[in-house]
């Protein structure tokens, strides 16, 4: 047995969730306070910023419960449904941070430009888990495995960065708890099996 059970796995997803969403009641706090460097930021952008945060939130709060609850029991599938998430929350991130930096000149052309990264790291993730859980055990399944590995490591460096440079603190330490939660659920035994990482003999 790895180190979440179903239950754990769903309830560290339910505190990203409520940490996202406090975040977003932080975000729309900071106009509001005599701070160097915000006076050049309208409040519409902070509240943009705030909503895309408490969308983020609930969505990861909804699904960590729905795990919580045993709506999905077995690892490989929570790993498939939490990448999922995150992929969907990486699209709205972006897009709401994006249209939150052009307020209030908002061009559809440059708005998608600007969110194109996002969308497409999203996207990735999202067609990616659908692909966890297909049952077959091929080369293909090591190297997603890899892949998923690789990208939470990069994803946890990001969020790392962010709150030593004081970039964006209560993200980044929202991101760092996400993707160490993802690493642990990659590691668990019966994802390792399942995606042809280990054998069941070496269990």
């Amino acid at each position: 047995m790895g180190i979440f059970t179903a239950k754990n796995a769903g309830k560290a997803f339910m505190i990203v969730g409520a940490l996202t969403f406090l975040g977003g009641v932080l975000t729309i706090i900071l106009p509001f306070l005599d701070l160097a460097g915000l006076e050049d930021y309208d409040a519409v952008y902070f509240v943009i910023l705030a909503i895309g945060e408490f969308i983020s939130g609930a969505m990861y709060f909804v699904c960590g419960k729905k795990v919580n609850d045993g709506q999905k029991s077995k690892m490989i599938d929570i790993l498939s449904y939490f990448t999922k998430v995150i992929g969907a929350a990486a699209i709205i991130s972006g897009v709401f941070s994006t249209a939150a930096a052009m307020y209030p000149d908002l061009d559809i052309g440059t708005f998608f430009a600007g969110a194109i990264s996002s969308i497409v790291v999203g996207l990735i993730l999202i067609l990616i888990s659908t692909r966890i859980k297909d049952g077959r055990r091929q080369f293909v399944d090591k190297v997603i495995w890899t892949i998923l590995l690789i990208a939470f490591m990069i994803l946890f460096l990001v969020s790392l960065m962010e709150v030593i440079g004081v970039d964006s603190v209560v993200a980044g330490a929202i991101g760092i708890l996400t993707y160490i939660f993802m690493v642990i659920i990659l590691f668990d035994p019966e994802v390792e099996v399942a995606m042809g990482i280990r054998t069941e003999e070496n269990l």
